[in-house]
């Protein structure tokens, strides 16, 4: 069980938090509860009960939505620092989507009463929420976007490129996407077969446009990519 202090560090160490008056730290910290999920562990559901408000402290959640039939669409991968869950202050709503834990992922709960007391303490944290909720329209925007405008091969391109804006780390050799990626999750990403999916990127490997290592993927060549996201 940690200490009193360091869950006021803990807090104090996550962006979201900064600018919280320091003498409501130790009380703020005391009221929120702190999780961990293993890779593959569902944070919530649909249909449950949407009370809180989540912020990661470290790691990476994946926000999706499943059909009847057992399709899936990836709405979004937030990373460390990242929001997401419940912003609404009046009556209780249900999840609509799946959030899984791609990785070990440690979270900070805050249940919807704290977190309204929090940002009318600390308005500038209500902006930051929608700062993030912002981020995931505009995310939503463009899979829109690619998949009635854009065909497969062209929507990969797209989508690598928004990954490594979101989760990339620039080398010497390319930008690296820091998620272990399999066929079927791009393909849930951009709504297309594993099949088709692994056609598309073993011709991006020929053509030198990107290098798969591990399950991640390197983009070689981001301009190139960038000319075929927008043919």
């Amino acid at each position: 069980m940690r200490n009193a202090d360091d869950q006021v560090s803990r807090l104090e160490r996550i962006e979201f938090f900064y600018g919280l008056p320091r003498d409501q730290v130790p009380e703020i910290a005391r009221q929120v509860r702190w999780h961990e999920f293993q890779a593959g562990e569902v944070i919530f559901s649909p249909d449950q009960e949407a009370v809180s408000f989540y912020v990661i402290e470290e790691g990476k959640v994946r926000l999706s939505r499943a059909s009847e039939q057992g399709k899936e669409l990836t709405l979004a991968i937030i990373g460390a620092g990242g929001t997401f869950g419940e912003l609404n202050p009046g009556e209780t709503r249900r999840q609509r989507a799946y959030a899984e834990a791609l990785i070990t992922t440690t979270l900070c709960e805050l249940p919807r009463t704290i977190f309204t007391q929090l940002v009318a303490t600390v308005p500038e944290l209500g902006l930051r929420a929608v700062e993030s909720l912002a981020e995931r329209l505009a995310w939503a925007e463009a899979q829109i976007e690619d998949l009635v405008f854009r065909s497969v091969p062209e929507r990969v391109a797209s989508l690598l490129l928004r990954l490594s804006e979101a989760h990339g780390r620039v080398g010497p050799t390319g930008v690296l996407v820091d998620l272990r990626l399999t066929h079927q999750e791009v393909g849930n990403m951009v709504g297309a077969t594993r099949e088709t999916i692994t056609n598309v990127l073993n011709a991006m490997r020929a053509e030198g446009l990107i290098e798969v290592e591990h399950k991640r993927i390197r983009l070689l060549s981001p301009e190139r990519l960038a000319q075929r996201a927008r043919h």
